[in-house]
């Protein structure tokens, strides 16, 4: 009986030791995600670890006592209950010991910050009057300017083809090299296809002196899918665009059609899909273990830009739809679907099916460079528009 009281007597005084609060966790689109802090009376405020990659997307994973986060080339390992942990395999402490509870890991916020920001690149502010912890790719702004005018908070508009439209974009020309993805009755290749569309956006983009472009690949060489978002991250870009051109056994099937990453709404995009997710068979993945891949890669999607990408996909459906007068959109135009070579993207990310390559009508129209141009200008104008509605995306550049 004196065990039971001793028990219960411990477990009530852990409990008024610490409590919990609600916290946000801001990412870079300006989402809120909420969070339970748990706040310890002898040293503060502890986060907890896993829920805040979760609501930002970040590469982890646990094995036993440790959490594992990964970013570009860093990577960072938490132990449970231990201040001890590993950033690119050299040890370092945190502030005070990591605490479970209710099987969740938390740190405390001080630390967590200082090794997040090692790990990303970015910016974890804390800001104990708001209870929030917002992400930034720029470091925060001294208190003595914060104080900003009207005109320096809200952005004036743009007119069209004005040059201080700024951002970083990166262009995903898929396949490529040992992997030619889909070929046309003709023996047209969509690798060849949509690395000349991409040098159309690439060149359309040039004309404005704040965006940065970087390619993916830049000639027809191979890129494994998870390099090419990890290569967008590392840029740390504004937007993510993968192009490619449909297929289907239906000859007569054809249109251009934007994707998003989230669960396929229809049999014909997760076919759209699993085509383009065939590219894992070039890596020397056993394509029968494709459905837990994908029900992997899916559960690291980024939840945060699911708004964003899908307003972006409509602007591109749109800018086709005013450019591209030979082909109509298939269906609505803009469609979901698990595209794995979206997840993992930091960013609004979009896959865009140009056409449809086993369509002979089309074939002939995808390799003509005119047509190619005028598909890389509708999409570098989707950009331009994106990036104007969104300027907050491109701050500091």
């Amino acid at each position: 009986m004196k065990k039971i009281i001793v028990f219960f007597l411990m477990f009530f005084s852990a409990i008024s030791a610490a409590d919990f609060e609600r916290w946000e966790i801001v990412g870079l689109s300006g989402t809120a995600n909420p969070i339970e802090t748990l706040n310890d009376a002898a040293n503060g405020i502890f986060v907890p670890v896993f829920a805040v990659w979760r609501h930002l997307n970040f590469n982890r994973s646990e094995r036993g006592d440790t959490l594992i986060v990964r970013s570009g080339q860093n990577e960072l390992r938490l132990l449970k209950n231990s201040d001890k942990y590993l950033f690119n395999g050299k040890a370092a402490s945190l502030n005070h010991s990591t605490i479970v509870k209710n099987n969740t890991t938390y740190s405390d916020i001080e630390s967590f910050v200082m090794v997040m920001n090692k790990v990303s690149g970015l910016f974890f502010i804390p800001d104990m009057t708001t209870r929030q912890i917002r992400v930034s790719r720029t470091s925060p702004t001294p208190p003595a300017q914060t104080v900003a005018s009207p005109a320096a908070t809200t952005p004036a508009p743009v007119a069209r083809g004005a040059s201080n439209v700024s951002g970083i974009v990166v262009i995903d020309p898929g396949h490529g090299g040992r992997d030619p993805g889909a070929i046309g009755p003709n023996g047209v290749m969509e690798k060849d296809v949509v690395l000349a569309i991409a040098q159309e956006v690439k060149k359309f983009l040039a004309k404005h002196e704040g965006i940065q472009v970087f390619m993916t690949r830049d000639e027809d060489v191979f890129v494994p899918l998870r390099s090419r978002t990890e290569f967008a991250n590392n840029k740390n870009a504004d937007l993510f665009i993968s192009i490619h051109t449909n297929a289907s056994t239906n000859a007569n099937l054809g249109g251009y059609k934007m994707y998003f990453l989230s669960e396929a709404n229809n049999e014909m995009d997760e076919m759209s899909a699993r085509m383009e997710n065939s590219v894992l068979g070039f890596e020397g993945i056993d394509m029968t273990e494709l459905s837990d891949i994908e029900a992997v890669l899916l559960s690291l999607a980024n939840s945060e830009f699911i708004r964003e990408s899908q307003e972006f996909s409509i602007m591109i459906e749109r800018s086709f739809a005013r450019n591209i007068r030979e082909l109509r959109r298939l269906h609505t135009g803009v469609g979901q679907a698990n595209f794995l070579v979206l997840a993992g993207a930091a960013m609004p990310a979009v896959l865009v099916e140009t056409g449809f390559i086993s369509n002979t009508r089309e074939e002939k129209l995808l390799s003509d460079p005119k047509f190619q141009r005028r598909a890389g200008e509708g999409l570098g104008e989707a950009i331009i528009e994106f990036l104007r509605k969104y300027p907050s995306m491109a701050v500091g550049r």
